[in-house]
Parts: C-alpha cells; sequence; structure tokens
C-alpha cells in the first residue's frame, strides 16, 4: 500500500530536506524527484483538502521554484504549484513557520516569469522575517539579499542590487572558506551587476573569481562553469567569444535540444559575433536560439523579444 507523505511527518522532513540539499548542488532533476516524492507524488489531489501544515506548503513551493528554473524551464508547471501554494498561505498566520523560505521560493518563481516587482515584494517578506529569526549574519539572509539583488538589477535599480549582493557577499565570505562555491555565486551576480554600472575591470575581476572557485569545485561539464563562462562577456570581444563558446559547448553536453539555457548561450555568441561584424554567423546562432524560443515559451514571452538579431 503507497504511503501519504503528508502522513509521515519523518519521511516528509527527509525527502523534502534531501531536496533543497540537491536544489543547493543545483541537481535540479534529483531535487525535483525528492519534492515530488515528499508530496505524495499527487500534490493536486493532497492540496484538495481545507488547509495544509508549513512543511507541505514548504516542499509545494521548493517544488515551484525548482520547476522555474532555467536549468529544467518547466515555468507553466511551477506557477501551478505556487497557485495552489498561496490560498493556504493566505490564511495561515504572520508567523506561521518556514513563512522566509516559502516567501523565498514564491519570489523566485515570480522572478523565473519575469515578475520582478511581485518577487521583490516577497523578497522583502522573506528578508524581514527570518532577519528577525536569526540575526544579521546568517547564510539565510545571504540568500535573500543575494536574490533581492538579482530582482533589482532586473528592475534596473543598480545601485541598490549591488549593495545588497555585496552584503550577501560579506555574509558568506565570513561564513565559509575561500573556494565555496555559494562564493561563486555572489561573485558572478555582483559582476553582472557591476557591468550593468558599466564597472568593467571590477566585473571582470569578480567573475574571474567566480570561476577559479568554479574550476576547483566542479567538473569541465558543469552548468554553473557553463553560466559564468557566459557571463565573462566584457566588451573584449574575442576573449567573451572564446568564453561563450567554451559555455556553448558545455551546454550542449549537458541539455537536449530544445532548452531554454541553451538558447541563451547559442543567444549570446550571436550578440558577440554580431559585436565582432560576423553577420552571418550571429544570424544562424540567433535565429537557433530563436527556434528553441519559440517551442518552449508562449507568442507573449517577453525572451522572445530579447532573442532578435539587429
Amino acid at each position: 500500500m503507497k504511503e501519504n507523505f503528508c502522513t509521515g511527518i519523518d519521511l516528509l522532513t527527509e525527502r523534502n530536506a534531501l531536496g533543497e540539499i540537491l536544489y543547493d548542488l543545483q541537481e535540479f532533476t534529483k531535487a525535483k524527484y525528492c519534492f515530488e516524492q515528499a508530496l505524495g507524488g499527487d500534490y493536486d489531489a493532497y492540496l484538495n483538502i481545507s488547509k495544509t501544515s508549513s512543511l507541505c506548503l514548504r516542499a509545494l513551493t521548493n517544488l515551484g521554484m525548482t520547476l522555474s528554473c532555467n536549468e529544467l524551464g518547466k515555468k507553466q508547471e511551477a506557477e501551478r504549484c505556487i497557485k495552489k501554494a498561496l490560498p493556504f498561505i493566505e490564511k495561515k498566520t504572520p508567523d506561521f513557520p518556514f513563512r522566509g523560505r516559502i516567501f523565498n521560493n514564491i519570489a523566485m518563481v515570480y522572478y523565473h516569469h519575469m515578475i520582478y516587482a511581485e518577487a521583490k515584494t516577497f523578497l522583502e517578506k522573506s528578508f524581514a522575517y527570518d532577519k528577525k529569526q536569526y540575526g544579521d549574519n546568517h547564510p539565510t539572509l545571504a540568500i535573500h539579499l543575494n536574490n533581492l539583488g538579482l530582482v533589482l538589477k532586473d528592475l534596473r535599480q543598480y545601485e541598490e542590487a549591488k549593495k545588497c549582493i555585496e552584503r550577501a557577499l560579506d555574509i558568506a565570505e565570513r561564513l565559509y572558506d575561500e573556494n565555496h562555491p555559494t562564493l561563486a555565486i555572489h561573485l558572478n551576480n555582483l559582476g553582472l551587476v557591476l557591468q550593468d554600472l558599466r564597472q568593467y575591470e571590477k566585473a571582470k575581476k569578480c567573475i574571474e573569481r567566480a570561476l577559479d572557485i568554479d574550476e576547483r569545485v566542479y567538473d569541465d561539464n558543469h552548468p554553473t562553469l557553463a553560466i559564468h563562462l557566459n557571463n565573462l562577456n566584457l566588451r573584449q570581444y574575442e576573449e567573451a567569444k572564446k568564453c561563450i563558446e567554451r559555455a556553448l559547448a558545455i551546454a550542449e553536453r549537458v541539455y537536449d535540444d530544445n532548452h531554454p539555457t541553451l538558447a541563451n548561450h547559442l543567444n549570446n555568441l550571436g550578440l558577440v559575433l554580431q559585436d565582432l561584424r560576423q553577420y552571418e554567423e550571429a544570424k544562424k546562432f540567433i535565429e537557433r536560439a530563436l527556434a528553441i524560443d519559440e517551442r518552449v515559451y508562449d507568442n507573449n514571452h517577453p525572451t522572445l523579444a530579447t532573442h532578435t538579431f539587429e
């Protein structure tokens, strides 16, 4: 007889905790499986009851966040998870357990859907709650600050984004050793904001430091290495071309032919080739990126507007 996961609190806790660890290790497919198992494999049926526990809401929003990330790209399924969770969350008391984590998860689904104002609202709530719970230097705060910085970046509030990510990096540098992959994430994101602020040399140093950590921690085919190589694009076009070609080679080994992350690398390589005035080659890569996007997204998705040849 199949056991309903949410009737066994220890099993729920264990599967959800393992999923969170796998998510942090960027093993998203395995994390997804854990969260699905945590919800008994049928979260629709479970959530038809009148109320649900905070731990199940944590697992459900963890699943939504995982589905929405670019590596899996299952945006509609992620949205479904959040729509299922929100009515239950609204009925909870203001200090219900795991509130900070749950709000962060919801925020990241909105972020991956490019609904930045909603993402910002939920991240500010999660940060305020967890700061009250844990104090100023807890690793959870660094996560919220990093994520808030990314949202502010996409809202073009670059100075505020820089402050958030610098603060996240400061917390992480006190907590972790110098080769910890969390540092690489914050350094990469700070580099992206510095690019937007046109502080290119500082940006280059941050992303190169992130890559140095990546290459000590990961093997040559790890998707994080591809992402950070892709981001080392600092108006030095020949160097950028080599980095993005390497990132694309990794992505082609890791993902299937219709994966949105592959489209992102193809688009970026096309843009660099355009800057190098290699227009025919640029056109081929951007058209390939657009073909993937059109299979993955609906006609009104903002990504379609960004992957065009000018």
